[in-house]
């Protein structure tokens, strides 16, 4: 019964925070991902848009906001890319959470020598950064509707 209420608890939270849980059913290039959160939509394009060849830095002008990159020497793996980040942190006195990037090996971006996670918190720029994506790479066919 704690569990339940717990649950009830959290989503009252979240709800108290404003937080946009709209789901999108995005498609790129004719591949259906459905139900996904505005920040997992993004990654796919962002995604689908480094795997074509263009590198983050071309992207970064497309991604309102700042901070959207976290950047490492080397091609990492994700404990690799955790440590150098941690460090690169604790020099500039800054906190690391990796928490608010996709930073898996997965997840990771590796080009040009360098990794790359790309944020998590997008806000009120996953629409604006979507559209500035498909406007500059109309050739990727990226379509999304919100999910029924």
């Amino acid at each position: 019964m704690r569990i339940r209420e717990k649950a009830v608890e959290q989503r009252q939270a979240r709800q108290q925070q404003n937080c946009d849980l709209t789901r999108f059913d995005l498609t790129i290039e004719g591949a259906l991902y459905r139900n996904l959160p505005k920040r997992r939509m993004i990654y796919q394009v962002v995604r689908a848009i480094i795997e074509k060849g263009t590198t983050p830095e071309q992207l970064q002008p497309l991604l309102p906001g700042s901070e959207r990159w976290l950047v490492v020497e080397g091609d990492c793996t994700e404990e690799q890319f955790h440590q150098k980040e941690k460090e690169v942190r604790s020099l500039r006195g800054a906190l690391y959470e990796p928490r608010r990037y996709f930073n898996s090996d997965e997840e990771l971006f590796k080009v040009n020598g360098k990794s790359y996670a790309l944020t998590k918190m997008w806000g009120t720029g996953t629409i604006p950064a979507m559209e500035a994506i498909k406007e500059k790479y109309p050739e990727v066919q990226i379509e999304y509707v919100k999910a029924a």
